[in-house]
């Protein structure tokens, strides 16, 4: 773990858990993807879920700032990508509807787009005290994003991250637990 500040705006920071990635692209491979394809993850950090798609056959691709800005067009082939994932991005994002529009366009028809964000109501408390954070999410609301740009909402729901449940077995993902604290979306452009 690395403390960056003192500030009481920042919390110690800690690094994803690479068996838990590696854990949640298993289940989306199996569960929601089930054949691999162009896959771009937007906001990708230090490419984690980047390779271990590669490694089950996927032509994958991350993308984050500064060589890509989510609040501007982005410079991307459209109807090219079957996956798109963004992993707590959302968050980060003062004007969302452009970014889903631009994540609609650049998706094939029947392509799909999974969102990992924070469930704002059921953690206000940890969501404003993160001056990063700009856009709050509920299930309603993200559900309403995937409509307002003609996707369809195949699962929206609350989830929890508690990796030492997930070590064990992919089908914990399956499952919504009380009081959650984040929010998995998966939605798919319409044919």
């Amino acid at each position: 773990m690395k403390k960056i500040s003192n500030n009481n705006y920042f919390r110690i920071l800690q690094p994803s858990s690479l068996e838990w990635n590696s854990k949640l692209v298993e289940w989306l491979h199996k569960r929601k993807f089930r054949i691999s394809g162009k896959l771009i993850d937007l906001g990708c950090g230090q490419g984690e879920l980047v390779q271990l798609f590669k490694k089950l056959g996927y032509d994958a691709k991350g993308l984050d700032y500064p060589e890509i800005d989510l609040e501007n067009p982005l410079k991307l082939p459209s109807n090219h990508y079957n996956y798109v994932i963004c992993k707590f991005v959302f968050e980060h994002i003062r004007n969302i509807m452009p970014l889903m529009a631009e994540i609609n366009r650049i998706l094939k028809p029947g392509g799909k787009v999974v969102v990992l964000t924070d469930n704002s109501p059921a953690n206000w408390k940890m969501f404003l005290n993160d001056p990063t954070h700009i856009t709050p999410f509920t299930l309603e609301r993200l559900k309403n994003l995937a409509k307002l740009n003609n996707l369809n909402v195949l699962e929206c729901r609350q989830w929890r991250n508690i990796p030492y449940i997930w070590r064990y077995t992919i089908k914990a993902f399956d499952y919504s637990f009380p009081f959650s604290n984040q929010i998995i979306g998966i939605f798919q452009k319409k044919a």
